[in-house]
């Protein structure tokens, strides 16, 4: 136990994997350890708490998210309604391949984590806003260009229709759960089409 080249990413990526698959209360500093293969001392030595390794866990998997769906699936490549189709459309695979492998609908990660920590880890829940205005941010972008293209009318309030958007994504994955049907997110996406245009 203790090899340390690639420590800290093994924490990271084994809290992750236990955040989502568990909890966040749930996994204390030892299992997270073991999971690693990491010393305690380690631990300390790169998260002072088990609070800061999970805001590492945040912006890893914002980061992933960025990478695997919404920069793929946002790219200008198609119109800018076809982007949040094609966005919904990455989710329900995702959440496919995820029930294929793992046996469940997972929903996603981080808004599972945000349910379970905004209301006692004030840091944590600031993290968590930071994410959730990029995502707004980035769907606000994306809108405004539908405005330009004439796909939504003149004068679309794009912000409260963005903010929107981004509780329809996460409804669909907090559905796709408690449903333990990843084609949640799918009639979601196909709603959310509806509603923009409205």
């Amino acid at each position: 136990m203790g090899r340390t080249s690639d420590a800290r990413e093994r924490l990271i990526d084994e809290a992750a994997r236990l955040f989502h698959s568990r909890s966040y209360e749930s996994v204390g500093v030892q299992e997270l350890c073991d999971a690693a293969d990491v010393h305690k001392g380690s631990f300390y030595h790169f998260f002072p708490s088990k609070e800061d390794l999970a805001g590492a866990v945040i912006e890893a998997q914002w980061e992933a998210t960025c990478e695997t769906v919404l920069d793929p699936a946002l790219a200008e490549d198609v119109p800018p309604l076809a982007r949040i189709e094609r966005m919904f459309a990455a989710l329900t695979r995702a959440q496919r391949s995820a029930k294929r492998s793992g046996g469940r609908t997972p929903g996603c990660p981080l808004a599972n984590l945000a349910g379970e920590v905004c209301n006692y880890e004030p840091k944590l829940r600031r993290k968590l806003e930071r994410v959730y205005d990029e995502m707004q941010k980035r769907f606000e972008s994306t809108l405004a260009a539908a405005v330009a293209a004439r796909e939504l009318p003149p004068g679309t309030d794009v912000v409260a229709k963005a903010e929107a958007l981004v509780a329809l994504v996460d409804g669909a994955m907090l559905l796709s759960a408690v449903h333990d049907d990843p084609n949640t997110a799918a009639r979601l996406g196909a709603l959310a089409l509806t509603l923009l245009k409205g």
